[in-house]
């Protein structure tokens, strides 16, 4: 991974005030990887479009290495999903990537059809707490992705997951709690 980049600005709130003004980061490329921000775009700045939660505000980027990308959708839920979905299909830029992983821990409230068209993981990784009070990954959203033959792992149940890859060769990954697999 690179060691160092420059960033145009910061990033600290997810307010729609129009005073927490932050330019829209652009992609770059360094050393192998390929960092490409998805939004949300409210206009030129990072921000949900009005009428959004503040979940929806969370910045998706994808990191691209080796023959194979990783998408990230933070906190993202379904309204802001179909958000990342519509600007993908307007801008024919599609955030395609092997390994997706989950937004909003799991909860019903994510992981939505358009999410799955849009980026078509092959593995997700849920990060949600052992036995935690909201019981995340919630069902519907695990059979969303049953139901697309994509593969599964949780840390709740699986503990710590590690992802690596060679050039183009298969992800390989290691659980602290399960064993894993290569993909």
């Amino acid at each position: 991974l690179p060691s160092r980049s420059s960033v145009n600005g910061v990033w600290s709130s997810a307010s729609n005030n129009a005073s927490s003004h932050v330019s829209a980061p652009s992609a770059f490329a360094r050393d192998g990887l390929t960092v490409e921000p998805f939004g949300p775009w409210d206009g030129d700045r990072i921000a949900a479009a009005p009428g959004l939660s503040v979940n929806d505000a969370s910045l998706s980027v994808r990191f691209s290495f080796a023959g194979h990308a990783v998408f990230f959708a933070g906190d993202l839920e379904g309204p802001g999903e179909g958000e990342l979905a519509e600007g993908a299909r307007a801008l024919g830029r599609w955030p395609r990537s092997d390994i997706l992983k989950v937004p909003h821990h799991g909860s019903r409230t994510s992981s939505s059809p358009d999410l799955l068209q849009v980026v078509a993981p092959q593995l997700v990784v849920i990060s949600a707490g052992r036995g935690n009070r909201f019981g995340f990954p919630h069902p519907e959203v695990l059979r969303r992705y049953e139901d697309h033959s994509v593969t599964i792992l949780r840390t709740d149940r699986d503990g710590a997951v590690q992802l690596a890859w060679e050039a183009q060769g298969p992800i390989e990954a290691t659980c602290a709690r399960t064993r894993c697999t290569q993909f």
